[in-house]
C-alpha cells in the first residue's frame, strides 16, 4: 500500500512507509527516497537515496521494484540538479548485497556519467562491464567514445563492436520490415 501511495501521491504515503519501516526498513528507505522525488524535494531525496543505497548495500531482501525505482530517483535527481550527478554516481559505485540490480545500476551509473561528463572517469564507470559490455546502442557508443577520447588501448575494439552492433541491429530492421 506504501509503494502504491507514493506512486500516486496519495497523503497517506508517509505514514504507511513509517509503517512499513518496522518491519523492512530497508524497503522504507527507497520509498522515502521516491516520496521526497516526486514531492520535488530534491536534497531531501538525495539524502533519502543515500541511505537506501547503503541499505541496498548489505540487505539482500530489499524488493527489487524499490532497488529498481530507487536507481530511477538518482538518475532523475542527476538529471533536474547537476550538482547531485557527482553523488549519485559515487553512491552506485560499489556493488548492492548479492549483486542485487547490477545491470540496472551499473547502467544508471554510466548514464549519470555522461550527465556529468562524457570522458571524466568513463573508464571507472565502464570497468564492471569489461570485458563484456552489454549489447546496447547507448552503451557500446559510449564506451567507444570514452575508449577514443582518453586514448585507451580498447579503443579499436570497441569501435569494432559498436559498428558491429549496427550492422546486425540494421540488418535485423531490414529483416522484420520484409516480414
Amino acid at each position: 500500500m506504501a509503494a502504491a501511495a507514493v506512486g500516486v501521491r496519495d497523503s497517506r504515503a508517509k505514514r504507511w512507509i513509517e509503517a512499513l519501516a518496522r518491519d523492512k526498513p530497508s524497503d522504507a528507505l527507497g520509498l522515502r527516497a521516491m516520496y521526497f522525488d516526486r514531492e520535488g524535494l530534491h536534497a531531501e531525496a538525495a539524502d533519502a537515496v543515500e541511505q537506501a543505497i547503503l541499505a541496498l548495500r548489505i540487505d539482500p531482501w530489499v524488493s527489487s521494484n524499490i532497488s529498481v525505482e530507487v536507481l530511477a530517483v538518482a538518475e532523475h535527481l542527476a538529471r533536474v540538479d547537476h550538482g547531485l550527478a557527482p553523488r549519485m554516481l559515487k553512491l552506485l559505485s560499489e556493488p548492492f548485497a548479492i549483486e542485487s540490480s547490477r545491470d540496472v545500476r551499473l547502467q544508471t551509473a554510466l548514464t549519470i556519467a555522461e550527465l556529468i561528463d562524457a570522458t571524466a572517469g568513463c573508464r571507472d564507470v565502464l570497468a564492471p562491464l569489461e570485458p563484456n559490455a552489454p549489447w546496447q546502442p547507448e552503451v557500446l557508443l559510449y564506451r567507444a567514445r570514452c575508449y577514443r577520447i582518453t586514448g585507451d588501448t580498447r579503443a579499436a575494439g570497441a569501435g569494432k563492436e559498436l559498428v558491429e552492433f549496427q550492422s546486425e541491429e540494421a540488418e535485423w530492421t531490414a529483416y522484420l520490415k520484409a516480414k
